[in-house]
């Protein structure tokens, strides 16, 4: 009962993708041997060969155990023989992930680009605002702040004050648009970006506990150009985040909150706290090593490190490492 066996797969990926990552990829798995095993003439054949392998793509943000790219590949070959634009932009959202994965920023740019492109062809603003969030954060890493802004007041507008609109991947598109729009403002210099992170950081709480800490992780962007300081409560809110993380199987909001509790100790005046901070930098750099974390950011933690050195004396040590 390949069709029936089918929808149970999908069903399990569904309820399972906020819960254990891991378990809804084999459902994906099993759902696209299902489909690949539908008689030619059943008309739902392609449609259904393309829902998992899109789903299996687009969760690549969340850590990449293997490479996806032939699973990209086929859903490409698909979605070009049955003109389904929307299911390959959303595709495209995890071969972004790969790139980062590997420390490919560049190549990142370009699919995120092309993404983005893909998208406003397409003209499905629910779709576009549920898959923009990596899109947004591949910007970021390569300066286009004026672009951020821009994709991010077009969210909010659109979302119109509902956090959960748009909810195809993130939980809270919404929060992750007011987040990305305060990073922007601060990088341009301009007013607002405080509240705005803190409106994002409010929502995120009542959204779902992966939303809650990654968003809360990338508020502490802020602490490297001095936007934000390292003081208590900010330990605190990063560790409350840090723990919440402990407890998914999501990869991507471990190590993004392990990145920002660990370089916001590393910013403390206190020599137990800084050393925490690098001890929690070096399992980062261990996820990103192991493929678990994104490998364009062991620059940054690199720098860490050396500045850490830096203080300590070392200054042989530090700067060829700077």
């Amino acid at each position: 009962e390949l069709e029936l066996a089918y929808d149970w797969q999908m069903r399990a990926a569904t309820w399972s993708t906020s819960r254990d990552i891991t378990a809804a990829r084999v459902s994906w798995k099993r759902a696209c041997q299902l489909a690949d095993r539908l008689p030619d003439d059943d008309p739902d054949r392609t449609a259904r060969r393309i829902a998992p392998r899109t789903m299996i793509c687009a969760s690549a943000w969340q850590g990449v155990p293997e490479p996806i790219s032939g699973y990209f590949e086929e859903l490409r070959e698909l979605c070009e023989a049955n003109g389904d634009k929307a299911s390959l932009a959303v595709g495209m959202y995890g071969l972004a992930s790969e790139h980062m994965f590997e420390g490919r920023i560049r190549e990142a740019g370009q699919v995120a680009s092309e993404q983005t492109a893909l998208l406003t062809s397409v003209g499905d603003q629910v779709l576009a605002i549920g898959v923009a969030f990596l899109t947004t954060g591949v910007m970021l890493e390569t300066g286009d702040a004026e672009e951020i802004l821009r994709l991010a007041e077009f969210a909010i507008e659109w979302a119109d004050g509902d956090p959960l609109k748009g909810n195809v991947i993130m939980g809270s598109p919404l929060a992750a648009a007011l987040l990305w729009r305060g990073v922007a403002r601060w990088s341009l210099g301009r007013p607002g970006g405080h509240q705005d992170v803190a409106d994002a950081i409010a929502m995120a709480r009542t959204a779902d506990p992966a939303t809650h800490a990654t968003v809360v992780a990338l508020k502490y962007a802020g602490l490297a150009p001095g936007v934000l300081i390292p003081d208590d409560s900010a330990v605190r809110e990063l560790e409350e985040a840090h723990a919440i993380a402990e407890g998914l199987s999501d990869d991507t909001a471990l190590g993004a909150v392990t990145f920002s509790l660990g370089s916001a100790l590393t910013y403390r005046d206190d020599t137990a706290d800084r050393q925490r901070g690098v001890e929690l930098l070096e399992q980062l750099r261990q996820l990103c090593l192991s493929g678990r974390f994104f490998k364009s950011e062991l620059p940054q933690v690199d720098l860490l490190f050396a500045r850490e050195r830096a203080l300590r004396g070392d200054l042989d040590g530090a700067i060829p490492m700077m």
